[in-house]
């Protein structure tokens, strides 16, 4: 019998986000496989923390006082952990890993991009991207990140896999019959922390839109989501630094919804661990990011036959075709966010049930949570094999696309 493998993954904190739902679901997926999996973090958040402990997974959080600090602290945290292979999640844990294995290492790398790169072209950025040829291997949860960083840095083309996110289409699943229609009355969904990504002024000024065209539309968005606090003592100096200009941000918007009277029809609320009854109480899923790779609450919102309101960035519109299983929109024109609402609310109740019926069969079809971690579980072993020898190059296998391109109604 062959001795379990030892997988260590890295990422910055714990709280509600949709990279640490990818992480909490291949770490319980590695060790439901008979892998040996450690996680570790560097700083404060533990939104996920409950779900790693039940499939048995510790976590580890690594302390620091600054930047140089870290990369000392983390690398030795991780050589601690005896990994066959490192997964890391996000830039910084990305970074992290890579330079843990300098000068020489027995472990493989995997690094993860998991959200569209949208920085502009900069030392920084290609100074990432030269660090992803420490990697044994990339993976793009997005077929438009993966593009983009092809475009970008040419010799990741060929070492880069994309891998969607999955789903465990049993645990989120439509209600056996539709909710009963609410008579003009219309309950968003948004699930996203409050950060200029998500692109909340922008939902909120469509908000505003609608009230003041559409009086007799009642339009109300809850809003669930982390906000990043920086007066966590637990968090060092340059953490809390770091997760200040967040909380500024949160509390700008705050202002934002009382100054324009919408507290009654844009509700702000604390992220929930159960997020399965958030999908089933709601009409629509809204996501009005200005970017994005491929959302995890995009993915879960169909598996429970939810249809999405999004905006048309990254690998949206291969997930929502516009008309079929929801409304693309562009994020930065709150008048085409409200028009996508109005779009919906318009709609027949045939025409909704069709809608999630739609965004179901489009989940079963692309986003199990079985071909999720099997896909990984197939790179690791892949990557364990090239490293010891046993695989001819470095070049990824190619696989089948898993999801549809952009239907015809995309805009």
């Amino acid at each position: 019998m062959r001795k379990p493998r030892r997988a260590t993954l890295v990422i910055d904190q714990l709280n509600s986000g949709g990279a640490q739902r990818d992480l909490a679901r291949l770490a319980s997926g590695l060790a439901a496989a008979n892998y040996e999996v450690t996680v570790l973090t560097y700083w404060p958040g533990d939104f996920f923390a409950s779900e790693l402990a039940e499939a048995g997974v510790p976590v580890e959080r690594v302390r620091s006082r600054n930047r140089l600090h870290l990369i000392y602290a983390m690398r030795r945290a991780i050589r601690r952990s005896r990994p066959d292979v490192v997964l890391s999640f996000l830039r910084g844990a990305n970074v992290l890993a890579e330079l843990a294995g300098l000068p020489r290492r027995t472990f493989a790398v995997i690094a993860l991009e998991l959200n569209l790169d949208t920085q502009r072209k900069s030392l920084r950025r290609s100074a990432r991207y030269a660090l992803h040829r420490l990697a044994d291997a990339v993976v793009a949860n997005s077929h438009a990140q993966r593009e983009r960083m092809s475009k970008i840095a040419p010799f990741l083309a060929d070492r880069t896999s994309v891998i969607v996110n999955g789903v465990d289409l049993s645990a989120f699943a439509p209600l056996p019959s539709p909710p009963p229609a609410r008579n003009g009355r219309l309950r968003l969904l948004a699930l996203a922390r409050l950060q200029p990504q998500k692109n909340p002024f922008g939902l909120l000024e469509a908000v505003n839109i609608l009230r003041k065209e559409e009086p007799a539309l009642d339009v109300t968005v809850d809003w669930h989501g982390d906000r990043v606090t920086a007066g966590d003592r637990r968090a060092s100096k340059w953490a809390r630094s770091q997760q200040r200009g967040h909380t500024e941000y949160a509390e700008r918007f705050d202002e934002a919804v009382e100054r324009l009277g919408l507290r009654d029809r844009f509700r702000l609320r604390p992220a929930s661990p159960d997020v399965l009854s958030l999908y089933h109480a709601a009409d629509a899923l809204v996501l009005p990011s200005v970017y994005e790779g491929t959302p995890n609450v995009v993915c879960e919102a169909m598996a429970c036959g939810l249809p999405v309101l999004a905006s048309s960035v990254g690998d949206n519109p291969r997930l929502v075709e516009d008309g079929r299983n929801g409304f693309l929109f562009d994020p930065n024109a709150p008048a085409d966010i409200a028009d996508a609402i109005r779009r919906f609310a318009a709609l027949p109740a045939e025409t909704r049930d069709a809608m999630r019926a739609e965004s179901r069969a489009r989940a079963e079809a692309a986003l199990s949570a079985d071909r999720f971690n099997a896909r990984y579980q197939e790179l690791i072993e892949r990557t364990l094999r090239r490293r010891k020898g046993k695989a001819p190059d470095g070049r990824e296998r190619r696989e089948p696309d898993e999801l549809a391109e952009p239907g015809p109604g995309a805009r």
